[in-house]
């Protein structure tokens, strides 16, 4: 019978640890297997190791779970540590919770060299365990999608050490002494420590936050120092097509003055001319190096790019962000385009012009078609959105972003008086 309530107890505290990372979408069947395993471990240490190894104990109760989530659930080695410390944690607290309870109506929590601690003690600490493990995991249920370096979880560790050493000192104490003396100091310190553990997985949980912003950050602006060195390069790519159309166009002319037969060099010159005479007149020249590079980027996929745009004396924006705005937006439209399998359906029309104090932008492109329930905002992914919204915020304007059933449609608005006035202050 105590061999079918060690199995039952143990594959409940299995079960609780995969409830805890349910969001790292763990396949069925390393879950099968990490629950076989720990059945197995756990069912022979309790038959071999007794409460007088309690430290060896406690050493594989930590250990064995934090590897078999690592080779089994292929977790990596910081979130196993994570989620295996926030675990055993809560269980010991539970234990003592219980234990402490059950020392004040004077029921011993087990003896020495026996591990036949009351059924009774066991299924309450369980219960308790399972109601810490939920509220818990509501406050991470998102630390999957987060970067968890070694530095959090170093803070982490650091900052919850001396409880969890504390608590195992109790867990002990209680065990060892059989119920033989109780203090009402072990039931205040037990719930003290369990309030001070849930704030620190609270504000641990935070603190990734926070890194991931700041990583993220840091990616955006490394994005765009990239974006800003490639058309700052383009610029100057430009300037030299130009000279060379000059000396092209010079050397025409010479050779249609001549009485000689050029026929051939003519038109082989006049088609390499062509190529350098389809540049974008927007009036703002930073915009036409955009546009014309992707321009010939659509053209690789056969795609249509229909332009509308007048930015004469909108010279408020900065270079940077023009490239932010224009660039990432026409290379989601470009991305979106692509996969469609019909080369007619293929189209974007992108148009940009001031109406009376606001600069207006707007970029339509076709997309696959897929059932849409509904109007969706998830248009740009990834750092292009934080530093699209962030160019456009700057200069107080907003984005609105629409999904229908065959396209997207981006309307972007940005006050002009308003920057100009921040000039004259």
């Amino acid at each position: 019978m105590n061999e079918l309530l060690d199995i039952i107890f143990t594959l409940i505290e299995g079960c609780c640890f995969l409830y805890m990372v349910k969001d790292e979408k763990v396949k069925r069947i390393r879950q099968v297997f990490f629950l076989m395993f720990i059945i197995f471990v756990f069912f022979h240490l309790t038959k071999v190791l007794t409460l007088s190894q309690i430290g060896i104990k406690l050493l594989f109760a930590y250990g064995i779970p934090i590897l078999s989530s690592f080779f089994i659930l292929g977790l990596s080695v910081k979130k196993s540590v994570f989620y295996m410390t926030i675990c055993e944690f809560l269980l010991m607290i539970s234990e003592i919770m219980i234990a402490s309870i059950g020392l004040m109506f004077q029921i011993s929590p087990g003896s020495k060299e026996d591990t036949s601690i009351p059924v009774i003690h066991i299924i309450i600490s369980k219960i308790l365990f399972i109601t810490f493990l939920i509220i818990v995991q509501k406050i991470i249920y998102d630390i999957n999608k987060k970067r968890f370096d070694i530095k959090a979880l170093f803070y982490f560790i650091s900052s919850n050490i001396g409880y969890v050493i504390v608590a195992i000192c109790i867990y002990v104490y209680i065990l060892y002494t059989e119920g033989e003396s109780y203090n009402n100091v072990f039931i205040i310190c037990s719930v003290t420590m369990l309030i001070a553990f849930v704030a620190n997985v609270f504000f641990s949980n935070k603190y990734v936050n926070m890194e991931n912003k700041a990583h993220e950050q840091r990616m955006a602006i490394y994005e765009l120092e990239i974006q800003t060195r490639y058309y700052e390069e383009k610029k100057k790519e430009e300037e030299r097509i130009k000279e060379v159309y000059h000396d092209m166009k010079n050397h025409l002319l010479l050779l249609e003055d001549c009485g000689e037969n050029h026929s051939e060099k003519i038109e082989n010159l006049r088609k390499e001319l062509m190529q350098y005479e389809n540049y974008y007149r927007t009036g703002n020249k930073f915009v036409d190096i955009i546009l014309k590079d992707k321009l010939a980027k659509a053209s690789e996929h056969n795609i249509q790019m229909e332009d509308r745009i007048e930015l004469v004396d909108v010279d408020f924006i900065e270079p940077l962000d023009l490239s932010t705005i224009f660039g990432n937006l026409l290379d989601n439209a470009i991305e979106e385009c692509k996969f469609i399998e019909e080369p007619e359906k293929r189209h974007i029309r992108i148009s940009a012009k001031k109406e009376k104090n606001f600069l207006v932008i707007g970029i339509k492109n076709n997309k696959q078609n897929k059932k849409v329930d509904h109007v969706s905002k998830k248009v740009i992914h990834g750092y292009g959105l934080i530093n699209v919204r962030n160019a456009i915020h700057k200069y107080g304007g907003e984005i609105d972003i629409n999904e229908t059933k065959y396209d997207f449609d981006i309307n972007i608005i940005i006050p002009i008086l308003k920057r100009e006035v921040k000039g004259m202050n």
